[in-house]
This record gives structure tokens, C-alpha cells and sequence, in this order.
């Protein structure tokens, strides 16, 4: 873990977020020696908002095929954690704002995917407290890959599936399995973000402790994505 350099595709400013505002936010992000595209939040044990966005390099949700990302959470079972999710410009009525979390501590007692609250269209999942889906981890100790994928459902309409497995269910391919056990969005362009915006979207992590979570247990959190925009976005 090492401060981030130039070459650091996060953002070193303290950004505002909807989510958290008090305490401001702060951030603090430092990133692995040798990999740009890491970031890792370290919290203090007291309450605190830690963020960071990838702002500079938005891209159109037209243009996302797939993402894959390794996350390793230690000792974040009672924080909000939110290692890699994305936003749209325009960010309109909860689950059918288009939001993706593709790994949050929400509730901050679980490991989850979620897409801004459950709905008729969106399958939430969690990855440590559901014996229906894979259990991949605790919330202390939550050692993953997750891969979120674009493709069309049933009805022929694009929708989002996020998988995340254990690195052992990881295949040749550098992905986890594409299987019933996703949490999904369906018809992602009918969401408000594509429907009623630009349809452009920016990564978000973030690490978020309120005073009521506090059990007196520093919690540090790091995530590795790596983002592949498709070929289309080339």
C-alpha cells in the first residue's frame, strides 16, 4: 500500500456524496505499488465518510460489456462499505435510478449486490447470509472476485448480472461463473439514468462509518478492479 502517483486512475480530490455528509467526506485513498487502478481505504475507528471517484474516465453504459474486480474486505462487517459501485449522471427514484452496487456492506451487517433497493426488476443478492446463493464470506472477512456483465435477458432486453465467487470459482477466462446464482438489473436502458440521461456513468468507492456503527475495530478495506469497457469502447 502506497500513496497514489500520477499514474493513479482515482480521484485525489474529497468529492460530495449523497450518501454521506456528515462528517464530511474525506479521502484518504492509497492504492497498490504497481497498480493504478487500486484503491485502498484505511478507517480511523472513529466516524468518518470515505470516498473516491473515477470521474475523469466516465463512460457510456452502451459501451460496458463487462468488469471484473478483486475486492478483499477486513474487518468491515458493521461499516458501509461500498468497494465498487457505479452512478449515472442523472440519478433519479432509487432502484429504477440505474445505480449498480456491485459489492456494498448493506445493510452494513452483510455483503451484498444491490441495486438501490430491491424491485420487481432488480434481483438483490447477499454473499454471506443467503444459504440460496453461494456464500463467498463473512463481512470481517470478505475475500472475493465479482464480475458484472451486460447481456440481453430473456425478452431480448440488455440487463445487468453481477457474480461474485471465491478465487478458487474463478475461470480461465479471468471471470466467475455465468450461472443462475446473479444478482440483475433488468433492461438497463430503460432505467432513468439511460432514459431520461446521457446514460453515462463514473465508478464509486467508498468506506462510510456513522457513530452508531462503531464497535471500536479499525476496518480497512481494499479493492483491485480492473475494468475492461468492451471492445465497442476501444
Amino acid at each position: 500500500m502506497v500513496p497514489p502517483d500520477s499514474s493513479w486512475v482515482w480521484n485525489t480530490a474529497a468529492m460530495a456524496s449523497f450518501s454521506c455528509d456528515s462528517p464530511a467526506v474525506v479521502n484518504n485513498g492509497k492504492m497498490c505499488q504497481g497498480d493504478p487502478t487500486s484503491i485502498v481505504f484505511q478507517a480511523s475507528g472513529q466516524a468518518e465518510c470515505l470516498s473516491s471517484q473515477v470521474d475523469a474516465c466516465k463512460f457510456n453504459m452502451h459501451d460496458l460489456e463487462q468488469l471484473d474486480f478483486d475486492v478483499n474486505q477486513i474487518g468491515c462487517k458493521g461499516t458501509w462499505a461500498a468497494p465498487l459501485w457505479m452512478t449515472p449522471d442523472t440519478w433519479k427514484d432509487g432502484p429504477n435510478s440505474g445505480e449498480i452496487d456491485m459489492i456494498e456492506n448493506c445493510p452494513y451487517t452483510q455483503v451484498r449486490s444491490n441495486f438501490a433497493g430491491d424491485s420487481a426488476e432488480n434481483t438483490e443478492i447477499s454473499w454471506t447470509d443467503d444459504p440460496t446463493h453461494d456464500v463467498v464470506g463473512s463481512g470481517d472477512d470478505f475475500q472475493s472476485h465479482t464480475t458484472l456483465r451486460k447481456q440481453a435477458w430473456g425478452d431480448g432486453l440488455m440487463s445487468i448480472f453481477v457474480r461474485t465467487c471465491k478465487q478458487s470459482e474463478v475461470g480461465s477466462d479471468g471471470s466467475c461463473p455465468n450461472d443462475d446464482g446473479q444478482a440483475s438489473q433488468h433492461d438497463i436502458y430503460g432505467k432513468n439514468g439511460c432514459s431520461q440521461g446521457n446514460c453515462m456513468y463514473r465508478l464509486v468507492s467508498d468506506l462510510m462509518v456513522f457513530t452508531a456503527m462503531l464497535d471500536g475495530q479499525v476496518a480497512l478495506l481494499e479493492e483491485t478492479p480492473i475494468m475492461d469497457l468492451s471492445a465497442s469502447s476501444q
